[in-house]
């Protein structure tokens, strides 16, 4: 009788609680229409930024994760079998089938008209921003190297004793092809070989030599022979006198971006302005740390006088007085003069405010964006938080119109409640809006 071989399959995958992480990306590729819509809709019902590292609950509908399958056919499919439980039937038995309307019957509908509960399952906090912020990108960028993509330059790292001929080291070949040869022939030998030849040479130009000359002669070629057999075996350039130039890959500094997030904190912004503004911030920040690798936020506080800060203070700080919003943009400026002059980044700035100002600060505000600011960025945004004017134009405003008719880089938006922050922010960062600037 033939032995089949047994075989024994281990999978070693790391997959967390007995999950298949193969299954999870296939599903997670599958509906990712249904997870980015549901994505979108949760930050309707929680803050982005209250997730922990146990992810979030997604819920899609289930009827969008069907998928058609072989089974047999009720009416004329024959199945062998016994269900777990039963105690009444054994395999063979034929049972009755029940007429329709009989019987236990299927489950009921719900009122909304859907059969079916939506199906919920968790995705990491890193998925979560992977979908939430598919489709967002920063606009007008001169410089694209500032996304998830690293450049290379080829710099020397030493040598080795194999490669291409291209890359051979003449000088570091010849200098170990010498010392070698320094150290494995003796260097009396060639003073020795040249005495023997000389004496050789006398001989031979005797006219005519006596028997023991002849001798002589014979034993000096038979000496000479012998010395150079020696330095024939030691070989000019020998294999492990060879040296290769060798090269690695070295990450280029390359061009980056800088983001400047110019928040007001004035007496006239109150805590619902402030909520305003921050969250926006927030889910700015979240999207340029998410997205992009070589970006810097800059973060900049202002009431009467403007001063920039870490992100700790920017988002917790209470200090609060008057308005004096051309002083941001000045501080915005000195900053960019200092450290990014040398034309290497993409410069952006983000401005949230309630378009409250001195009216004589206008004038100067007007200014510094015309020759200071927008000369020197890719784009810039405009929050207005609060809607305190009643679609009248705010101080602010009143400023920046005209600006924005001339500088398709400018954009304005209003932001009058927290469910309008994500449709604002979607439509400034969307992705292919650079064409129509």
């Amino acid at each position: 009788m033939e032995e089949r071989s047994k075989y024994y399959i281990i999978d070693r995958r790391k997959n967390g609680r007995g999950k298949s992480s193969p299954n999870r990306e296939r599903f997670l590729k599958r509906q990712a229409d249904a997870i980015k819509n549901a994505v979108r809709n949760a930050i309707s019902a929680r803050d982005i930024t209250d997730m922990d590292s146990k992810g979030v609950e997604v819920k899609i509908k289930r009827k969008t994760i069907h998928e058609p399958t072989f089974h047999n056919n009720y009416h004329t499919g024959i199945r062998h079998g016994v269900n777990v439980g039963n105690q009444k039937y054994q395999t063979g038995d034929y049972v009755r089938k029940e007429m329709n309307g009989q019987g236990q019957g299927g489950g009921g509908g719900s009122d909304s008209g859907e059969g079916q509960d939506d199906f919920a399952f968790n995705i990491s906090k890193e998925e979560f921003l992977d979908y939430f912020f598919e489709d967002l990108e920063l606009p007008n960028q001169i410089h694209t190297s500032i996304a998830n993509s690293d450049e290379f330059d080829w710099v020397r790292a030493g040598h080795t004793n194999e490669g291409t001929p291209a890359n051979l080291d003449l000088l570091g070949t010849m200098r170990n092809s010498i010392g070698r040869r320094l150290a494995l022939v003796d260097i009396d030998n060639d003073e020795e070989l040249m005495l023997l030849q000389l004496e050789l040479e006398k001989l031979e130009r005797v006219a005519k030599p006596t028997d023991a000359q002849y001798e002589r002669m014979a034993v000096l070629r038979e000496e000479i022979a012998k010395l150079d057999a020696m330095d024939d075996g030691v070989p000019f350039i020998d294999k492990v006198d060879l040296r290769y130039r060798t090269h690695t890959k070295e990450i280029r500094p390359i061009t980056s971006a800088v983001m400047f997030c110019v928040m007001d904190v004035s007496a006239s912004m109150g805590q619902f302005e402030k909520d305003l503004a921050k969250r926006f911030f927030t889910l700015l920040y979240l999207f340029l740390k998410r997205s992009y690798e070589r970006i810097e936020v800059r973060f900049i506080r202002h009431h009467h006088v403007a001063t920039e800060v870490d992100e700790q203070e920017f988002f917790h700080s209470r200090e609060t007085g008057g308005t004096v919003v051309s002083g941001a943009m000045d501080l915005v400026h000195d900053i960019i003069k200092k450290d990014y002059n040398d034309g290497s980044h993409n410069i952006y700035v983000a401005q949230a405010s309630d378009g409250d100002n001195f009216g004589n600060d206008n004038v100067l505000l007007d200014e510094a964006l015309r020759t200071k600011i927008l000369p020197n960025v890719q784009h810039m945004a405009y929050i207005e938080v609060g809607g305190h004017y009643g679609g009248r134009d705010s101080y602010i405003t009143q400023v920046y119109k005209p600006l924005a008719a001339a500088n398709k880089h400018l954009d304005l938006a209003i932001v009058d409640e927290p469910g309008q922050i994500w449709p604002v922010f979607k439509e400034l960062f969307r992705k292919n809006r650079t064409d129509e600037i």
